[in-house]
C-alpha cells in the first residue's frame, strides 16, 4: 500500500508541474482522489528540465501516467489505437504464461507420475505377499514338526 501511495504522490507532482491545457483535462475527482491516497511525506524530485522518460519515477507512476495519456489527452483515434496495442501485448504475455504453464501437460505429466507410482505400489505389494506367504508356509512346517 505504501508504494502506492508514492507512486500517487510522484503522479500528483507530476501534475502539479504539467501545463494548464493538460490540468484542465484531467478529471478534478481523479486529481482530489490522488491528493487524497498520496503518501504526503515522501518527497519527490522531479527535473523540469528532462523528458518524462528520463524522469527518476516509478513504474507503477508511469503506468497510471500511461492511463492518464491514453484516457484523458489523445484523440479518440489515437484512443483506440492505444488500446489495440495494449490488446496485442496482453495476448502475447498471455500466450507465454499458457506456454509456460499449460495445464494440459501438466496434469498429463501428474497423471504419469501417478500411474507409475501405482504400478510400482502393486508390484511391491505382491511382493511383499509373495514373502509373507513364504514365512507364514515356514512357520507353518515348523510348527507341525514340533508337534
Amino acid at each position: 500500500m505504501e508504494n502506492n501511495s508514492q507512486a500517487l504522490k510522484e503522479v500528483y507532482e507530476v501534475l502539479k508541474c504539467s501545463s494548464k491545457e493538460v490540468n484542465n483535462r484531467i478529471p478534478y475527482k481523479f486529481k482530489r482522489y490522488l491528493y487524497k491516497n498520496m503518501d504526503k511525506e515522501y518527497c519527490v524530485n522531479i527535473d523540469h528540465t528532462k523528458h518524462m522518460e528520463e524522469q527518476n519515477i516509478s513504474k507503477k507512476a508511469k503506468n497510471i501516467l500511461g492511463l492518464l495519456y491514453r484516457d484523458y489527452l489523445v484523440d479518440n483515434k489515437k484512443r483506440q489505437t492505444l488500446i489495440k496495442e495494449e490488446m496485442v501485448i496482453a495476448k502475447r504475455i498471455e500466450d507465454e504464461k499458457l506456454a509456460t504453464y499449460n495445464p494440459d501437460s501438466l496434469f498429463k505429466e501428474k497423471n504419469k507420475t501417478k500411474i507409475e507410482n501405482e504400478e510400482l505400489s502393486v508390484t511391491t505389494c505382491e511382493k511383499e505377499n509373495i514373502f509373507k506367504r513364504i514365512i507364514k508356509y515356514i512357520k507353518s512346517i515348523k510348527n507341525k514338526r514340533k508337534e
